[in-house]
């Protein structure tokens, strides 16, 4: 039962973390013409996506 409580707890917190993610990373995508920072945004976007994928294994395996 307890532990049942815990993977609930670590999947809402993972939602709220991927949240977060998501927003903070569409505020920085919303650059003024500056290119040149597009290979820390492909880095960022791939880092979000490793995220994402992560929790949607954490989910299968917790569900």
């Amino acid at each position: 039962m307890h532990s049942e409580s815990t993977a609930e707890t670590n999947m809402i917190t993972g939602m709220i973390i991927t949240f977060f993610a998501d927003t903070y990373a569409t505020i920085r995508d919303y650059d003024y013409d500056d290119d040149d920072d597009d290979d820390r945004k492909r880095g960022d976007q791939n880092m979000i996506r490793q995220s994402r994928q992560t929790m949607m294994m954490r989910k299968k395996k917790d569900g």
